[in-house]
């Protein structure tokens, strides 16, 4: 961002100075409030550490309101993703579409989290301010189980899912890898790693008539509100299928 502010001191950064660094990017409106909220709490961090006097932005960026991802990938395009993707990034997306978890959940999944005898595998809370849980489980079908046991191989500890280079994941090779080959492959709707996990529960829920309540633990949400808003009638079929009672 220093091309906008140039080289100023804290505390004369402006609102202006975040938005004329995002003016002409190009991004999504859930990009740029990912950015804002960064450098707001980067600033909020320095406050609290004591290296500025105050954060300068608090309470004068706007923050976009959230784009819902209300179009995912079809069952035949994220099979197509899949069949096309070159290993180690085909595992990856294998445990997304097989677990239904958060793409920042697969990256921070760790080895010595994984209880394969039981099927379950523990990984960062996202709500756990509002749960006050670090951790929630990821249950795992005997599929992912396999899946998981040739990823560990022997070793005891380290990042479950590991890049070409033995690394782990980062956020955005791991978005821009993924938007690469839905370019390649001429896949527009949904060319997001969120779709596999949008893909996992609406076919848990409208395909696989799995009790909601469990689909919304394996989804990591404290209730099943925002899986019946957002993913019980989200196919079409399904809804025609129940309404003529098949």
């Amino acid at each position: 961002m220093i091309r906008e502010t140039g080289d100023i001191k804290v505390s004369r950064l402006k609102a202006h100075h975040v938005s004329d660094h995002i003016k002409g990017k190009g991004w999504k409106p859930n990009t740029v409030r990912s950015v804002m909220a960064t450098v707001n709490a980067c600033l909020n961090h320095c406050e609290r550490e004591g290296w500025i006097e105050k954060n300068p932005l608090r309470g004068k960026v706007h923050l976009p309101q959230v784009e819902r991802r209300d179009i995912i990938m079809s069952a035949s395009d994220r099979k197509q993703l899949i069949d096309s993707a070159s290993e180690p990034f085909k595992s990856a997306l294998l445990f997304l579409e097989g677990t239904g978890c958060r793409p920042q959940e697969a990256r921070l999944a760790r080895v010595e989290k994984c209880d394969l005898a039981k099927g379950v595998i523990m990984v960062p809370n996202k709500t756990r301010k509002k749960t006050g849980d670090r951790e929630r489980p990821v249950f795992l079908s005997s599929t992912m189980i396999e899946l998981c046991w040739t990823l560990i191989g022997n070793r005891t500890e380290g990042w479950l899912l590991l890049n070409k280079w033995g690394n782990p994941w980062k956020k955005p090779a791991f978005q821009r890898l993924m938007e690469r080959l839905c370019g390649m492959l001429s896949i527009e709707d949904g060319a997001c790693l969120y779709s596999l996990r949008h893909g996992f529960l609406s076919e848990a829920i409208n395909q696989k008539n799995m009790n909601p309540a469990l689909v919304a633990i394996q989804a990591g949400h404290t209730d099943v509100k925002m899986l019946l808003k957002h993913y019980l009638h989200h196919d079409a079929d399904a809804m025609r299928k129940a309404l003529d009672g098949e």
